[in-house]
Order: structure tokens, then C-alpha cells, then sequence
């Protein structure tokens, strides 16, 4: 829900006041919060969640890093497939929290796919009404495609490790700077030592097959080798080549007046 100008002036604060307002001058919001281990940085993420809950400019949240204990809901998402999910089919404005996301957008592996990946779908996303605050040890680490002003609204820097109630703030849609101090630390319980994963999909959940030898198609499609799996590699070719031949056959053959039992039916869908 906007708030006007007048009840923003009202609010004693002044870094609440500056989070409220670079979250609620447009439908989304992208910021960078910089510094060493040690500067408060997921803290300052998090904190700023409580601020936009509190004051009712976003009801939705989600954050890859783990959390213990929240006074309202904190959706944890670590995957690419989750969180387009998330944005997509949570209606009203959401904030994702985007911890160590150097991590995941890293400058070293600039076409991995991942990287590829998340640069493709953050401007779809925000679409969505998604606004993010991601964090970083330092920007040398994250991909300089998402440094530039065209996908950052702005960059908080957090220079003190030994106070880590300061931050630098430098806005790139308005062109302005703020120093804040005082900031208050997050009364959010979460894993300060957690690592924070973020992948492109989610996990895979093997299904049972009723078939071994579509056990073994499964297996060997997931990075199992021949040894793996206990087969010398003549073997596991022929049993390869003979599910290849029953799937065409399958699709492409429909005037056989005999028509082979579906592969499907072989597989007990139900997930362990």
C-alpha cells in the first residue's frame, strides 16, 4: 500500500524513511548492499524486510539465506526454477533477498548457465512486481553485467566491519547520495554461518521404476556411468539403444496393428 509524502515526512527515522521511499517510488526495486564479512550486511537485507512488513509497503518475502525465527513469513527459495515460480504466482509486490549473490552471479564464470540464466530472467521477473536486495563481499566478485545502472536502482555500501551500523548509499534512478548511522540491527533469527546456496533448478526426486532397465536409462541420464551402475559399457549400450528404439518406434510408428505397452506404464510416478 503507497504511503503518501506527508505520512513518510512523519516517520521520525531516517533510514526507514529512505527504505519505505526507494521501495515504494516504483513497482520493483534493485539494490546492492557491499562490504566485508562482518559489516552487517545480511542484517541491514533483512531489517529491511521488517521495515517494508511493518509499514505495510510489501506483505511478500523470500530469501535464500536460512532463516530460524521470523515474526512474519520469510519464504525460503535456493533455486532459480522456485523463485521465477514465487514471483510469478504471488500476487502484490515481493521482495527477494539475495544473499552472497556473487555466489551465484559469479565474474569468473560470466557464460556459465546460471549467470546466462539469471541475467535473462531478473528484468522478466521484476516485471512481477519483485523488488530485490542483494548482497556481496565486494562488487569484484559478482558479474559486471548486473553492476551496470540499467538493473541497479542503487549500491549501499557498508564500510566498517567494527560498526556495522553505518552504511553509504548512492542512488543511480535519482541520482543522490546518503550516509546513514544507527542503523538497527535485524531481530530476525537467521543462520549467520549458512552459506547461502542459490542453483538454477531445484532438486530432481528419482522416481521407482517397476522396469530395472528403465532404472538404469534413469540412472545413466543423471551422470551414472557404466561403472557405476555395475554394467560393462557393451551392456549398458544395448540397453540404452533398446529404450531409444521402443520410444521411436512408440511415437513414430502408429499403423502397427500390435502396439507396444506404453513406457509409461513401466514407472510408478509416485516420488520416495
Amino acid at each position: 500500500m503507497p504511503i503518501s509524502r506527508s505520512e513518510l515526512a512523519q516517520i521520525p527515522n531516517p533510514y526507514t524513511r529512505f527504505i519505505i521511499y526507494i521501495h515504494d517510488r516504483q513497482p520493483s526495486n534493485i539494490m546492492l548492499i557491499v562490504g566485508r564479512r562482518g559489516t552487517g550486511k545480511t542484517s541491514k537485507m533483512l531489517s529491511a524486510m521488517e521495515i517494508l512488513n511493518q509499514y505495510g509497503i510489501i506483505k511478500n518475502f523470500a530469501t535464500n539465506t536460512r532463516v530460524i525465527k521470523s515474526d512474519f513469513h520469510i519464504e525460503e527459495v535456493t533455486n532459480l526454477d522456485d523463485l521465477k515460480s514465487w514471483a510469478k504466482n504471488t500476487s502484490g509486490k515481493k521482495l527477494f533477498g539475495f544473499d552472497e549473490i556473487g555466489g551465484a552471479l559469479a565474474r569468473r564464470t560470466p557464460m556459465c548457465s546460471l549467470n546466462v540464466q539469471l541475467l535473462k530472467e531478473f528484468q522478466r521477473i521484476r516485471k512481477y512486481k519483485m523488488s530485490t536486495i542483494a548482497n556481496t563481499i565486494s562488487e569484484e566478485y559478482v558479474d559486471n553485467a548486473i553492476l551496470g545502472e540499467q538493473i541497479l536502482d542503487g549500491v549501499m555500501r557498508c564500510p566498517n566491519w567494527n560498526n556495522p551500523k553505518i552504511a553509504l548509499y548512492d542512488d543511480f534512478l535519482e541520482n543522490f547520495s546518503r550516509n546513514f548511522c544507527g542503523i538497527r540491527n535485524t531481530s530476525i533469527d537467521f543462520d549467520t554461518w549458512d552459506s547461502a546456496p542459490f542453483e538454477e533448478h531445484g532438486k530432481t526426486f528419482k522416481p521407482k521404476f517397476k522396469d530395472r532397465e528403465l532404472q538404469i536409462c534413469w540412472d545413466w541420464s543423471h551422470d551414472k556411468t557404466a561403472k557405476d551402475l555395475g554394467l560393462h559399457s557393451m551392456q549398458l549400450n544395448r540397453i540404452i539403444k533398446k529404450f531409444v528404439k521402443e520410444v521411436m518406434e512408440r511415437d513414430s510408428h502408429t499403423s502397427h496393428i500390435e502396439v507396444r505397452e506404453d513406457i509409461d506404464s513401466k514407472v510408478n510416478v509416485t516420488n520416495p
